[in-house]
């Protein structure tokens, strides 16, 4: 299966435990409501679900994440697709 130029029949869900020296764009949009810009343009709004594993056009395996789009669609968007991001949640505060 081809999915936005991406081959995503091989995505699997990132080990939780995984160490990377500094987080990537993705890790940080899971689990929240952002807008995305891409490279190319593209801006998306959503929420950031799921990071995962996809290959690329050249068969290499790359880290991305699904976007669940406020339409009903997803969009699966590799690290090095996305431009930049906005959290759109806003963040807890404890007011006691």
């Amino acid at each position: 299966m081809k999915y936005d130029g991406k081959f995503a029949s091989r995505w699997r869900a990132k080990s939780p435990d995984a160490l990377c020296a500094v987080l990537p764009k993705i890790d940080l949009i899971e689990g929240h409501r952002v807008s995305v810009i891409c490279n190319d343009g593209r801006v998306y709004e959503g929420f950031g679900a799921v990071p995962c594993i996809v290959e690329d056009e050249n068969g290499e395996e790359t880290d991305a994440v699904r976007l669940d789009l406020d339409n009903g669609h997803f969009v699966i968007l590799t690290e090095s697709e996305i431009k930049s991001y906005k959290i759109l949640d806003t963040a807890f505060t404890d007011d006691t």
